[in-house]
């Protein structure tokens, strides 16, 4: 089991400025186009193999390693859900009326730092 002091330097500062910067643009199922845009960036830094416009706005990463070994899969939703705020959160969100779900950029980067 990984402890906080085992986590990548910064991850959790730079988790929550992604959670904020996300939450503060939702876009809908199929308008992904922004949030689609930042997690193909982060994975393509992280030395992910990129697939972009999956069925539309999905993203897929592959991060391969130097050998063999247990294959594991990670599936998140980008798209934000048509919900009002009752009562508003601290995130101002720019689109009113949408909540988006919680972002796994931060996993991906584990899984990346730990990839042999």
């Amino acid at each position: 089991m990984t402890t906080l002091d085992e986590l990548p330097r910064g991850l959790i500062d730079e988790v929550i400025a992604t959670r904020r910067d996300l939450h503060a643009h939702p876009e809908l199922g199929f308008e992904e186009v922004r949030t689609a845009g930042i997690v193909a960036t982060r994975l393509r830094e992280l030395g992910y193999e990129v697939h972009s416009g999956i069925g539309v706005t999905g993203v897929v990463g592959v991060l391969r390693s130097e050998g063999a070994g247990k294959t594991v899969m990670l599936r998140a939703d980008m798209d934000a859900l048509p919900l009002a705020e009752k009562p508003p959160t601290r995130t101002r969100r720019r689109k009113r009326g949408r909540c988006m779900p919680a972002a796994t950029m931060g996993t991906s980067r584990c899984c990346s730092a730990r990839r042999n």
